[in-house]
Protein backbone atom coordinates (compact mmCIF):
# COMPACT_ATOMS: atom_id res chain seq x y z
CA UNK A 1 0.00 0.00 0.00
CA UNK A 2 1.51 3.36 -0.93
CA UNK A 3 0.54 6.25 1.62
CA UNK A 4 0.77 10.05 0.82
CA UNK A 5 1.34 12.12 4.28
CA UNK A 6 0.35 15.75 2.68
CA UNK A 7 -0.56 19.59 3.81
CA UNK A 8 0.27 22.78 4.37
CA UNK A 9 4.10 23.09 6.06
CA UNK A 10 4.32 23.29 9.68
CA UNK A 11 1.54 21.25 10.55
CA UNK A 12 3.40 18.09 11.92
CA UNK A 13 3.07 16.02 7.89
CA UNK A 14 6.81 14.70 9.16
CA UNK A 15 6.16 13.72 12.86
CA UNK A 16 2.49 12.11 11.56
CA UNK A 17 5.11 9.87 8.95
CA UNK A 18 7.52 8.90 11.27
CA UNK A 19 5.24 7.63 14.08
CA UNK A 20 3.50 5.87 10.82
CA UNK A 21 6.88 4.30 10.04
CA UNK A 22 7.80 3.27 13.59
CA UNK A 23 4.33 1.35 14.03
CA UNK A 24 3.89 -0.07 10.78
CA UNK A 25 7.53 -1.42 10.51
CA UNK A 26 6.92 -3.37 13.39
CA UNK A 27 5.27 -5.93 11.70
CA UNK A 28 6.11 -5.00 7.70
CA UNK A 29 8.59 -3.75 5.17
CA UNK A 30 8.51 -0.80 4.83
CA UNK A 31 9.47 2.10 2.43
CA UNK A 32 9.60 5.53 4.13
CA UNK A 33 10.28 8.49 1.22
CA UNK A 34 11.62 11.53 2.59
CA UNK A 35 10.25 13.52 -0.51
CA UNK A 36 10.23 17.40 1.14
CA UNK A 37 13.43 18.92 0.29
CA UNK A 38 13.86 20.30 3.29
CA UNK A 39 14.29 16.40 4.66
CA UNK A 40 12.76 16.09 7.52
CA UNK A 41 12.07 12.54 7.81
CA UNK A 42 15.41 11.17 7.77
CA UNK A 43 16.12 13.17 10.75
CA UNK A 44 12.94 12.00 12.32
CA UNK A 45 13.90 8.47 11.94
CA UNK A 46 17.60 9.25 13.11
CA UNK A 47 18.96 8.35 8.80
CA UNK A 48 21.83 9.61 7.83
CA UNK A 49 21.49 10.03 3.81
CA UNK A 50 25.01 9.94 2.38
CA UNK A 51 23.23 10.15 -1.64
CA UNK A 52 19.74 11.42 -2.07
CA UNK A 53 18.28 10.86 -5.37
CA UNK A 54 18.45 14.48 -6.72
CA UNK A 55 22.38 13.37 -6.77
CA UNK A 56 21.39 10.44 -8.81
CA UNK A 57 20.07 12.77 -11.19
CA UNK A 58 22.80 14.87 -10.79
CA UNK A 59 25.13 11.88 -12.10
CA UNK A 60 22.53 11.45 -15.38
CA UNK A 61 22.89 14.65 -16.31
CA UNK A 62 26.74 14.42 -15.94
CA UNK A 63 26.76 11.31 -18.01
CA UNK A 64 25.09 12.50 -20.97
CA UNK A 65 26.87 16.01 -21.09
CA UNK A 66 30.28 13.34 -21.57
CA UNK A 67 28.30 11.64 -24.28
CA UNK A 68 27.61 8.42 -22.52
CA UNK A 69 25.34 6.00 -24.58
CA UNK A 70 21.97 6.86 -23.55
CA UNK A 71 20.84 2.97 -23.89
CA UNK A 72 23.19 2.21 -20.88
CA UNK A 73 22.51 5.08 -18.87
CA UNK A 74 19.00 4.36 -19.11
CA UNK A 75 19.57 0.06 -18.11
CA UNK A 76 21.87 1.79 -15.14
CA UNK A 77 19.03 3.93 -13.68
CA UNK A 78 16.89 1.57 -11.23
CA UNK A 79 20.35 0.37 -10.49
CA UNK A 80 21.34 3.62 -9.53
CA UNK A 81 18.16 4.04 -7.43
CA UNK A 82 18.44 1.59 -5.49
CA UNK A 83 21.92 2.51 -4.50
CA UNK A 84 20.30 5.99 -2.42
CA UNK A 85 18.19 3.53 -0.14
CA UNK A 86 19.08 3.83 3.37
CA UNK A 87 18.35 0.74 5.18
CA UNK A 88 17.06 1.56 8.64
CA UNK A 89 15.43 -1.22 11.35
CA UNK A 90 12.33 -2.75 10.01
CA UNK A 91 12.39 0.14 6.82
CA UNK A 92 14.36 1.47 3.61
CA UNK A 93 14.98 4.99 2.85
CA UNK A 94 14.37 7.26 0.24
CA UNK A 95 15.61 10.90 0.05
CA UNK A 96 14.76 13.50 -2.54
CA UNK A 97 17.18 15.99 -1.95
CA UNK A 98 17.74 19.49 -2.99
CA UNK A 99 19.11 21.20 -6.45
CA UNK A 100 21.75 23.48 -6.06
CA UNK A 101 20.66 25.60 -8.89
CA UNK A 102 17.30 27.52 -8.82
CA UNK A 103 14.24 27.11 -10.90
CA UNK A 104 12.23 23.87 -11.41
CA UNK A 105 11.54 21.12 -9.70
CA UNK A 106 10.22 19.27 -12.49
CA UNK A 107 12.61 17.07 -13.54
CA UNK A 108 13.12 15.87 -9.46
CA UNK A 109 9.39 15.22 -9.43
CA UNK A 110 9.26 13.31 -12.22
CA UNK A 111 12.41 10.56 -11.26
CA UNK A 112 10.79 10.72 -7.28
CA UNK A 113 7.70 9.68 -9.41
CA UNK A 114 9.13 6.72 -11.32
CA UNK A 115 11.03 5.96 -8.36
CA UNK A 116 8.55 5.30 -5.99
CA UNK A 117 6.79 3.13 -8.25
CA UNK A 118 9.91 1.15 -9.01
CA UNK A 119 10.72 0.25 -5.24
CA UNK A 120 7.35 0.30 -3.74
CA UNK A 121 6.71 -2.96 -5.20
CA UNK A 122 9.20 -4.46 -2.95
CA UNK A 123 8.01 -3.10 0.20
CA UNK A 124 4.26 -3.80 2.31
CA UNK A 125 3.59 -0.34 2.99
CA UNK A 126 5.25 2.60 1.22
CA UNK A 127 4.63 5.99 3.53
CA UNK A 128 5.74 9.62 1.35
CA UNK A 129 6.15 12.27 3.56
CA UNK A 130 5.44 15.09 0.96
CA UNK A 131 6.55 18.25 0.06
CA UNK A 132 4.61 21.27 1.68
CA UNK A 133 1.67 22.34 -0.35
CA UNK A 134 0.10 20.87 -3.54
CA UNK A 135 3.08 21.24 -6.38
CA UNK A 136 3.86 17.60 -6.33
CA UNK A 137 0.35 16.43 -6.22
CA UNK A 138 -0.16 18.94 -8.90
CA UNK A 139 3.04 16.96 -10.44
CA UNK A 140 1.59 13.71 -10.55
CA UNK A 141 3.86 12.60 -8.37
CA UNK A 142 1.42 11.21 -5.92
CA UNK A 143 -0.64 9.69 -8.92
CA UNK A 144 -0.46 6.06 -7.77
CA UNK A 145 -1.12 6.36 -3.77
CA UNK A 146 -3.47 4.17 -2.49
CA UNK A 147 -4.37 6.46 0.57
CA UNK A 148 -4.00 10.10 0.98
CA UNK A 149 -3.26 11.65 4.64
CA UNK A 150 -4.01 15.61 4.57
CA UNK A 151 -2.94 16.91 7.60
CA UNK A 152 -3.95 20.64 9.19
CA UNK A 153 -3.70 21.99 12.45
CA UNK A 154 -6.77 24.16 14.27
CA UNK A 155 -5.73 27.01 11.62
CA UNK A 156 -8.59 27.97 9.27
CA UNK A 157 -5.48 28.50 6.61
CA UNK A 158 -4.40 24.77 6.89
CA UNK A 159 -7.64 23.56 6.74
CA UNK A 160 -8.22 25.71 3.32
CA UNK A 161 -5.34 24.28 2.22
CA UNK A 162 -6.11 20.79 2.94
CA UNK A 163 -9.25 21.19 1.53
CA UNK A 164 -7.05 22.35 -1.86
CA UNK A 165 -5.47 19.12 -1.44
CA UNK A 166 -8.20 17.25 -1.74
CA UNK A 167 -9.54 19.05 -5.03
CA UNK A 168 -6.45 19.04 -6.84
CA UNK A 169 -5.77 15.09 -5.95
CA UNK A 170 -8.80 13.32 -7.26
CA UNK A 171 -8.08 15.15 -9.97
CA UNK A 172 -4.12 14.11 -10.24
CA UNK A 173 -3.91 10.85 -8.41
CA UNK A 174 -5.96 7.21 -8.37
CA UNK A 175 -6.26 7.43 -4.21
CA UNK A 176 -8.45 4.86 -3.19
CA UNK A 177 -9.30 6.64 0.15
CA UNK A 178 -8.37 9.79 1.75
CA UNK A 179 -8.38 10.85 5.30
CA UNK A 180 -8.07 14.29 6.73
CA UNK A 181 -5.59 14.10 9.47
CA UNK A 182 -6.48 17.11 12.52
CA UNK A 183 -3.00 17.30 14.38
CA UNK A 184 -2.16 18.81 17.61
CA UNK A 185 -5.59 19.50 18.91
CA UNK A 186 -6.11 20.78 22.37
CA UNK A 187 -7.96 19.09 24.90
CA UNK A 188 -11.67 20.03 24.45
CA UNK A 189 -11.20 22.30 20.75
CA UNK A 190 -14.10 21.31 18.41
CA UNK A 191 -12.80 20.09 15.12
CA UNK A 192 -15.68 17.94 14.04
CA UNK A 193 -17.79 20.26 12.15
CA UNK A 194 -14.76 21.82 10.50
CA UNK A 195 -13.96 18.97 9.66
CA UNK A 196 -16.87 17.15 8.08
CA UNK A 197 -17.18 19.89 5.90
CA UNK A 198 -14.30 19.29 3.75
CA UNK A 199 -15.43 15.85 2.34
CA UNK A 200 -12.87 13.52 3.35
CA UNK A 201 -13.82 9.93 3.92
CA UNK A 202 -12.36 9.52 7.09
CA UNK A 203 -11.27 11.98 9.92
CA UNK A 204 -9.17 11.57 12.60
CA UNK A 205 -7.30 13.93 15.60
CA UNK A 206 -4.45 13.93 16.98
CA UNK A 207 -3.82 15.32 20.69
CA UNK A 208 -1.62 17.78 21.04
CA UNK A 209 1.51 16.21 23.08
CA UNK A 210 4.34 16.96 24.92
CA UNK A 211 6.50 14.20 24.46
CA UNK A 212 6.64 14.93 19.87
CA UNK A 213 7.61 18.42 20.80
CA UNK A 214 10.36 17.63 23.14
CA UNK A 215 11.43 14.66 20.81
CA UNK A 216 11.63 17.16 17.70
CA UNK A 217 13.14 20.06 19.82
CA UNK A 218 16.06 17.72 21.11
CA UNK A 219 16.11 15.63 17.52
CA UNK A 220 15.68 12.27 18.58
CA UNK A 221 14.45 9.84 16.44
CA UNK A 222 11.17 8.71 16.50
CA UNK A 223 11.70 5.09 16.21
CA UNK A 224 12.64 5.75 19.94
CA UNK A 225 9.16 7.62 20.76
CA UNK A 226 7.27 5.83 23.84
CA UNK A 227 3.87 5.52 24.56
CA UNK A 228 2.51 8.71 24.08
CA UNK A 229 -1.47 10.16 23.72
CA UNK A 230 -0.11 11.35 20.03
CA UNK A 231 1.47 7.77 19.27
CA UNK A 232 -1.86 5.58 20.83
CA UNK A 233 -4.04 8.19 18.41
CA UNK A 234 -2.00 7.24 14.98
CA UNK A 235 -2.51 3.89 15.85
CA UNK A 236 -5.63 4.31 15.31
CA UNK A 237 -4.79 5.87 11.64
CA UNK A 238 -3.05 2.54 10.86
CA UNK A 239 -6.53 0.47 11.82
CA UNK A 240 -7.91 3.33 9.36
CA UNK A 241 -5.56 2.34 6.73
CA UNK A 242 -5.91 -1.62 7.60
CA UNK A 243 -9.48 -1.36 6.19
CA UNK A 244 -8.27 -1.13 2.98
CA UNK A 245 -6.37 -4.38 2.46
Amino acid sequence: MRIAVVGKGGVGKTSISAMLVKLLSENHKILAVDADPAGGLAMSLGVKVKKTLNDVREEIIELLRQKYDKVEIAASVDYKIFEVLVEGSGFALLAVGRPEEEGCYCQLNTMLREAIEILSKSFDYTIIDGEAGIEQINRRVMRSVDSLLVVTDMSKKGFQVAEQILKVAKKATGFKRAGLIVNRVKTGAEVEVEARSKGFDFIHVVPEDEMISKFDVEGKSFLELPECAALKSVRGIVGCLDELI
